[in-house]
C-alpha cells in the first residue's frame, strides 16, 4: 500500500471521530485545550490499538465482527445521541449551561470506541496487502488526531446562537452518523 492510499484511509477512518467532535463541540459551546488534547487522542489511540488489534488477529475475527460492527456503532450513537437530546429537554430548553462534558469517563471511552470500530475491521485486512504497519499507523493516528481538532473548533462557524439547541444538535448528529453507518453496512429495503 503506497503512501497515498494510506493518507486516503487515513481521512476516511477519520470522518466518524470529526463528525462526532463537532456534535461534542456543538453540545458543550466549545472545548477548551486540555477537553480538546483529551478527546483527540482517545480517538487517535482507540483507532490505532483497534488497527493493531484487527492486525494480529487478521482476518479470522474480521468476518465475525464484520457481521455485526454498524450494529454495535448504530446503537451507541444513537444511545448517546438520545442522552445528548435527553440532557437539552432536561434543562427545559434553556441555553445550554455548557457544563455537561462528554471528554471524560466511561462516555469518552464509548465514543473512543465506536468512532473507531471501524478501524478493527480494516485493520484485520492490512496483513493480506502487505501493509507497513508503523507506518500505517503514525499516519492513521495523526490523521484522526488532527480531524478531531478541527472537528471541535468547527462548532464555531454555526455561531454562538446554536448554543440554545446544541444538545438537540449534538445530539441529532451523533444519531445521523448511526444511521449512516447502519445504512453502509446493512441493505435496509
Amino acid at each position: 500500500m503506497n503512501p497515498l492510499e494510506l493518507l486516503v484511509i487515513a481521512f476516511v477512518l477519520s470522518l466518524d471521530s470529526f463528525a462526532t467532535s463537532v456534535a461534542i463541540g456543538i453540545s458543550m459551546c466549545g472545548l477548551n485545550n486540555k477537553q480538546t488534547l483529551r478527546l483527540a487522542a482517545s480517538f487517535s489511540v482507540a483507532h490505532v490499538l483497534m488497527i493493531f488489534a484487527g492486525y494480529l488477529v487478521g482476518l479470522t475475527i474480521v468476518r465475525f465482527v464484520d457481521a455485526f460492527d454498524h450494529w454495535i456503532a448504530f446503537f451507541l450513537l444513537v444511545g448517546i445521541g438520545i442522552k445528548f437530546i435527553y440532557e437539552g429537554f432536561k434543562s427545559g430548553g434553556k441555553t445550554n449551561d455548557c457544563t455537561y462534558d462528554p471528554t471524560r469517563g466511561k462516555l469518552l471511552l464509548g465514543l473512543a470506541v465506536v468512532t473507531s470500530i471501524d478501524a478493527l475491521v480494516l485493520g484485520g485486512t492490512f496483513p493480506t496487502l502487505n501493509v507497513n504497519l508503523p507506518l500505517a499507523l503514525l499516519v492513521i493516528g495523526i490523521g484522526v488526531f488532527i480531524m478531531t481538532v478541527l472537528g471541535t473548533k468547527t462548532w464555531k462557524i454555526a455561531g454562538k446562537n446554536v448554543a440554545r439547541y446544541s444538545d438537540f444538535l449534538g445530539g441529532m448528529v451523533l444519531i445521523l452518523l448511526g444511521f449512516k453507518i447502519l445504512l453502509e453496512h446493512a441493505v435496509i429495503f
